[in-house]
């Protein structure tokens, strides 16, 4: 008996210096090591099912990108000429814009590459956006995309200098579409225009010194001298009040 005894309390004590200090964290491991070894059978039996499961899988996916492929040419044939009315109006002439839906391995976006072309005029030839729009012109097209894609179903739209490399006329087009777009919806617009600033419901001025920040309304006549100060860069220009004050006509018209 002392001897069963003994070679059980040195069984223990290897299996101690195994898998834990006490017999308590040894049969923890012992029940953790159960679990592993159920899941590596599952595994193992699963295995030999794999390839006919990820086949399957294969399949399904290809069947769904096939279905969805149409509809993407469709809807953005659709979007590329809705944008392509919305950048008239923003200056271009004739401008060209395509969305190409080509053939891709299947990923989680579906079985297809899109690509968007794009050209000022019809008589350049259409290329990728990234290689061919300027600043100005990218801006333009961004605005055009997001009216042309139905950003009217979002609750909130915000632009980050959307109108970087923007003047003139054309940057009163852009006021008003951004006007447009904010109907029935929030529109948040980063602008160092007076032209598009003019046409928001409300004018909040950002202003930074050092590392820190703050944020106020202006309206009324603070709004005014604001906008003045964004066209000639005095507040206190009288002519400069008499333009701002004559964008926000322009703008309540609108």
């Amino acid at each position: 008996a002392l001897e069963e005894a003994e070679q059980r309390q040195s069984a223990i004590n290897d299996l101690r210096r195994k898998y834990g200090d006490s017999v308590k964290e040894v049969l923890a491991f012992r029940d953790d090591a159960a679990v592993r070894a159920e899941e590596l059978a599952s595994a193992l039996s699963s295995a030999e099912t794999i390839d006919e499961r990820l086949r399957t899988a294969e399949s399904a996916v290809r069947r769904s990108g096939d279905a969805l492929s149409p509809i993407r040419r469709r809807i953005g044939s659709e979007i590329a000429d809705r944008a392509v009315a919305h950048l008239r109006d923003l200056g271009f002439r004739a401008p060209v814009v395509e969305i190409e839906v080509a053939a891709a391995e299947p990923n989680q976006h579906g079985c297809d590459r899109t690509t968007l072309l794009f050209a000022s005029d019809a008589e350049l030839a259409p290329g990728p956006v990234s290689a061919i729009a300027s600043g100005g012109e990218l801006s333009r097209l961004v605005l055009a995309l997001t009216l042309a894609s139905g950003a009217h179903g979002s609750a909130l739209v915000a632009f980050d200098e959307v109108d970087a490399g923007v003047g003139g006329e054309t940057a009163l087009a852009m006021g008003r579409k951004l006007k447009e777009l904010s109907q029935g919806q929030q529109v948040v617009c980063v602008t160092h225009l007076p032209q598009v600033a003019a046409f928001g419901d409300r004018h909040v001025l950002v202003t930074r010194s050092g590392t820190t920040a703050s944020a106020a309304n202006v309206d009324g006549d603070a709004r005014v001298e604001e906008l003045s100060r964004m066209l000639a860069g005095l507040s206190t220009s009288e002519k400069g009040k008499e333009h701002a004050a004559e964008l926000l006509s322009i703008a309540s018209e609108s």
